[in-house]
C-alpha cells in the first residue's frame, strides 16, 4: 500500500480506516451528489454551476417533505341524544361512548373509543345540535370529521311540550267541574302545584299557570356547540345567575270531565231542580 505513491498520500492525510473498500474521496461524493468532481470545475456541466446544482438539491428535498395542506373534511358524524322532559327542565350531564376509527402516522385506521360528557342545559328542545369538532372517523387526505349529537325529545307520560309551555290533560269529575276544585298538579322538578278552578269547567276549558312552563334557555345559540373549558366556566356561571330571573313559559291546563256511569231516578231528579233555573 505505501508503495503507491497515491494510497500512501491518503493513508498520510486521512489515516487507514480510508483505505477501505467502502472509502469514496469528496471528489467522487461531490461527482455523485452534484455531477461534476469539484465546485471549482468550470468545465461542470450542471446548469448554472455549484449555484444550480445546489438549488435542484434543495428543490428536490422540498419535493419528497412537502406535502399540500390538508383543508377537505370528512362529512360529519350525526347521532341522536335522547333526553326526558325532566331533563330537558331541569338540565343534566349525559356521558355517551362513541366509536371511531383514527389514521395513525403509518396511515392504518385504529379503532377507537372515548366518551363524551354533554352538558344539557335547561329549555333545551328537540332538533339543537351539539357538535364535537374534529373527533370523528378519519379518511385519507380528509380531517377526521365532526361529531354532531341532535336533541331528541322522549314522550312524556303527562306533558306535552308546544315550545316553552307545557300542556296536561287533568282528569276532573262532574261535579267538581261544576262547583270548583282545586287541582293537584305535579312538575318536572318534583313540586306539587295547588291550582284553584273557581269557574264551572267544560270541554275545552284551559286554565293558565303563568311562568310554570319550560325554562327559555339563555345563549341559545352558543351553546349549541362544542365549548372550551373558559367558555363552559363562563355559560355555567351565567346560567346559574340567569337561572334567578329566568322567565319560563306557560303551564296550560286543559280537563277531561268525569260523567257518572249511571244516576239513580231521584238523583236526576235531584239535578235537574238545581239546574233547571240556569236555563
Amino acid at each position: 500500500v505505501l508503495s503507491d505513491p497515491e494510497r500512501r498520500k491518503v493513508y498520510n492525510e486521512l489515516g487507514e480506516g480510508s483505505l477501505n473498500s467502502d472509502f469514496k474521496e469528496p471528489g467522487e461524493l461531490f461527482q455523485e451528489v452534484f455531477g461534476f468532481s469539484s465546485p471549482l470545475d468550470v468545465n461542470a456541466k450542471q446548469p448554472g454551476g455549484l449555484q444550480g446544482a445546489l438549488e435542484k438539491v434543495f428543490e428536490s428535498a422540498l419535493e419528497v417533505t412537502s406535502k399540500p395542506e390538508i383543508t377537505r373534511k370528512a362529512p360529519p358524524t350525526e347521532r341522536t341524544l335522547s333526553c326526558s322532559l325532566e331533563e330537558l327542565y331541569n338540565g343534566c350531564t349525559k356521558k355517551v361512548k362513541i366509536s371511531t376509527n383514527q389514521m395513525d402516522s403509518s396511515g392504518r385506521m385504529i379503532p377507537n373509543e372515548r366518551i363524551l360528557a354533554i352538558e344539557v342545559k335547561p329549555g333545551w328542545r328537540t332538533g339543537m345540535r351539539i357538535t364535537f369538532p374534529g373527533i370523528g372517523n378519519s379518511k385519507p387526505d380528509m380531517l377526521p370529521s365532526d361529531v354532531v349529537f341532535l336533541i331528541e325529545e322522549k314522550p312524556h307520560k303527562t306533558y306535552k311540550r308546544h315550545g316553552n309551555d307545557l300542556m296536561m290533560v287533568a282528569r276532573v269529575a262532574l261535579v267538581d267541574a261544576l262547583t270548583g276544585y282545586t287541582a293537584h298538579v305535579d312538575t318536572l322538578d318534583g313540586r306539587v302545584l295547588m291550582v284553584p278552578c273557581v269557574d264551572v269547567l267544560h270541554p275545552g276549558s284551559e286554565v293558565i299557570v303563568q311562568n310554570e312552563g319550560m325554562p327559555m334557555c339563555p345563549f341559545e345559540e352558543k351553546t349549541t356547540h362544542h365549548l372550551s373549558e373558559e367558555e363552559s366556566v363562563y355559560l355555567r356561571d351565567a346560567c346559574a345567575a340567569e337561572d334567578r330571573k329566568r322567565s319560563k313559559g306557560n303551564l296550560l291546563l286543559h280537563f277531561d270531565i268525569v260523567f257518572p256511569a249511571h244516576l239513580s231516578a231521584l238523583q236526576k231528579a235531584a239535578i235537574r231542580h238545581a239546574l233547571v233555573e240556569l236555563k
